[in-house]
């Protein structure tokens, strides 16, 4: 039985990786299910359920990754690529290793994998594994990983670009993220009700962090509100308290009329508000200091519950997603307002020819595209049996 061991730090069902690295999990165990898994998460990964079902073993031993906020810098790496040793793996030795996060992640795992004579593989999200290639402290060792590895896939398009405009990097391919279908057919029992009642709202779900452009929408907001008094804005997201950055976006949309800040929401929930939403609204934009948005993992999630998305071409997602997924307007809040009221003001007819559009395009997003080729890559799954999108 062949083994598959995966580093990473999140499998969060809440946040972005995580939910992406639970939806490649499942699909692995689907397309190749004599595959065991084995995975090594960062001693301070967000909380996750473990229900990724047998022949997928969890553990929290990896040395705990630090960034300084916003910034994005690697501030300390606790215990160093050298404390994180091979310790008995739950199943066989692996026959693989993949590198879900950026460097110094990726350290471990290559550093393993020429202990054991078997492939690596690595994913690059967007700002840090950028940085890493970037800084005088960190680019030698990223770039000795990227010549090791078997691959390093790219998110998006954008992300390759990035990656290649500050130094040549080798076995780079570019795989777009992808949605787990199943889960979104799931059930939503259990969901908490919308916090504004039956009003029509839009449902903005984002960290408070400057690349998610929560100020950017912020500000469409403010406008729209003006002209459409009966709609309400609901904001989902962590660490608003954390940084001073957080607090101060807390306290302007305290501000403004009608927004309803959730910290967190279960996973049931979030597809339920999902589905109950008329609008989507996610605006990234590009940091001040260059971090980015890699995709938008959550224009997918929107169109799988039949919700229509207002985006912002600054992010990754922009060249993947087609105009029946998002509406994509420039980043500025006076485009993203008059798009705001546009699809406001459809008739309910037009909504639900809007939604059955995108549910239908969702489906060439499928994520076991993109999982089975990891699998073939590294040695795990014939050619023949990846699927075509």
């Amino acid at each position: 039985m062949p083994t598959l061991l995966v580093l990473t730090d999140s499998l969060a069902p809440t946040d972005g990786v995580g939910q992406l690295a639970r939806g490649y999990l499942r699909a692995w165990r689907e397309l190749a299910p004599a595959l065991s898994i084995d995975v090594r998460l960062a001693r301070d990964a967000a909380p996750e359920d473990g229900a990724l079902g047998a022949g997928v073993s969890i553990r929290r031993d990896l040395p705990r990754v630090a960034w300084s906020g916003e910034r994005g810098l690697l501030a300390r790496w606790f215990g160093g690529a050298a404390g994180a040793r091979l310790r008995p793996f739950a199943f066989e030795a692996p026959r693989a290793i993949l590198s879900w996060k950026e460097h110094p992640m990726t350290g471990i795992a290559m550093r393993w994998a020429r202990q054991l004579r078997v492939p690596c593989a690595s994913f690059a999200h967007g700002t840090y594994a950028r940085r890493a290639l970037e800084e005088g402290r960190t680019r030698r060792a990223a770039l000795e990983e990227h010549a090791a590895a078997r691959a390093c896939f790219a998110v998006s398009q954008l992300v390759a670009e990035k990656l290649r405009a500050v130094a040549e990097v080798p076995h780079l391919e570019v795989l777009p993220n992808g949605i787990d279908l199943a889960l979104f057919g799931a059930s939503e029992r259990g969901a908490a009700p919308p916090p504004c009642g039956t009003a029509p709202f839009v449902l903005t779900i984002a960290p408070a962090k400057e690349r998610k452009g929560l100020e950017l929408a912020l500000r469409a907001w403010r406008r729209f509100a003006r002209v459409e008094p009966a709609w309400h804005w609901v904001v989902v997201g962590a660490a608003f308290g954390a940084e001073p950055y957080g607090r101060a976006l807390a306290e302007a949309l305290a501000e403004l009329p009608r927004v309803h800040r959730v910290e967190r929401i279960e996973e049931a929930t979030k597809r339920a508000w999902l589905r109950r939403a008329r609008l989507h609204l996610f605006t990234p934009v590009e940091a001040a200091d260059g971090a980015f948005e890699g995709f938008g993992l959550a224009y997918l999630e929107a169109a799988a519950c039949g919700t229509a998305s207002i985006g912002t071409t600054s992010c990754g997602a922009a060249r993947h997603l087609s105009s029946e997924l998002v509406s994509f307007c420039a980043p500025d809040e006076d485009a993203i307002a008059a798009e705001l009221q546009r699809l406001a003001l459809r008739a309910p007819a037009e909504r639900a020819r809007a939604s059955a559009r995108a549910s239908r395009a969702v489906l060439a997003h499928d994520l076991r595209v993109g999982a089975a080729r990891v699998l073939n890559v590294l040695g795990l799954l014939p050619a023949a049996e990846v699927p075509r999108r």
